[in-house]
């Protein structure tokens, strides 16, 4: 049987620091009302919220147009991933 009275709310990084060094907080709460409150809010963001698509396209209600990067900023942030990637855990 499922229970529909319990949420958790809080925040957590999905990365190698924050599930060592830097994990965050969660608040459980056991209600109904809330859970339903919660859910109503979560279907609304849902609703106006950009979603990847299966084919790899957007449904953006917003109509907002990705910003495509230079070829000089492509050569950047591939030198810092490859260059200083073995840092990100110190940081």
């Amino acid at each position: 049987m499922k229970k529909h009275d319990l949420s958790v709310i809080g925040s957590f990084n999905m990365d190698m620091r924050s599930a060592y060094l830097d994990t965050e907080l969660m608040l459980v709460i056991r209600s109904k009302d809330i859970n339903k409150q919660l859910e109503e809010s979560m279907v609304e963001y849902e609703r106006v919220s950009r979603q990847v698509l299966e084919d790899g396209t957007y449904r953006d209600p917003y109509h907002v147009e990705p910003i495509e990067l230079t070829k000089k900023r492509q050569r950047k942030i591939f030198l810092v991933q490859h260059l200083l990637g073995w840092a990100r855990y110190l940081f």
